[in-house]
């Protein structure tokens, strides 16, 4: 099983429409974590067929990433994400990918795809959402 994390506003989308999707796609999700910053969720899916969850995901414009990404929060300003390239580039971690997924009132909700991602985890902790 994989996970796939996916970020929506409050008010937009809730576990109902997710796992319509899922089912009316064939893919099975076994577990749901909810984690709420402001007016943000993050649902956290375990699903047997992540590819095909994310791909139908991404047509309905919802934001979603693979288990091989993490989620961090950071501050919503200037330097924030250089800052957090340069802490990875200090533990000799390469960013394979780096996207803001979210911003809201002050923050940014960002997705991290690294080398070794168990280290990125403990490095970022402090600041880690999934």
């Amino acid at each position: 099983m994989h996970h796939i994390s996916i970020i929506t506003e409050n008010d937009h989308t809730d576990v109902n429409t997710l796992l319509q999707c899922m089912t009316k796609n064939k893919v099975t999700a076994n577990a749901i974590k909810t984690n709420t910053i402001g007016m943000t969720n993050i649902f956290t899916i375990q699903v047997d067929k992540p590819d095909i969850a994310l791909k139908k995901l991404h047509e309905q414009s919802i934001k979603a990433v693979s288990d091989n990404h993490i989620l961090i929060k950071i501050k919503d300003e200037p330097g924030a994400l250089a800052e957090i390239s340069q802490t990875l580039r200090q533990a000799n971690l390469e960013a394979d990918s780096i996207h803001i997924m979210h911003r809201n009132s002050g923050y940014s909700i960002v997705a991290i795809s690294t080398n070794e991602l168990s280290n990125t985890k403990k490095l970022l902790n402090n600041i880690l959402i999934a």
